[in-house]
């Protein structure tokens, strides 16, 4: 559930050029493609760290 929810993040973030507040809080910038890669490394840990688990 998690996974699909940064996804749509990302998939809505990039085609509106805008993410939520926190994000840019979260990533610790105002850069718009700063914050796209925090998602993106997010999310990818994310995979490792369940892949980890399974």
């Amino acid at each position: 559930m998690d996974r699909q929810l940064w996804q749509s993040y990302l998939d809505i973030g990039s085609q509106q050029h805008l993410w939520p507040d926190q994000f840019y809080t979260m990533a610790k910038t105002n850069d718009f493609d700063l914050c796209k890669q925090y998602v993106m490394n997010y999310m990818e840990n994310n995979k490792k760290q369940l892949n980890h688990c399974q």
